[in-house]
């Protein structure tokens, strides 16, 4: 089954994402902090290593 995923970003001071996902309406609020020194793709690939290692301590369980 193919989600129907709509996207609405509101106005910058607002900082929230409105998600409507197969009838379901989301709203999604973001902050930043503006004295980070890891860019979004630093983050995201941090994350991406830390639910590796979950995922492969799981399996030694």
């Amino acid at each position: 089954m193919k989600n129907d995923i709509k996207e609405e970003t509101m106005t910058i001071p607002d900082r929230v994402s409105v998600y409507e996902i197969n009838g379901t309406t989301y709203k999604v609020r973001t902050h930043f902090n503006l004295d980070c020194k890891e860019t979004l793709s630093d983050i995201v690939g941090r994350l991406i290593l830390q639910e590796i290692d979950e995922m492969e301590c799981d399996q030694v369980s």
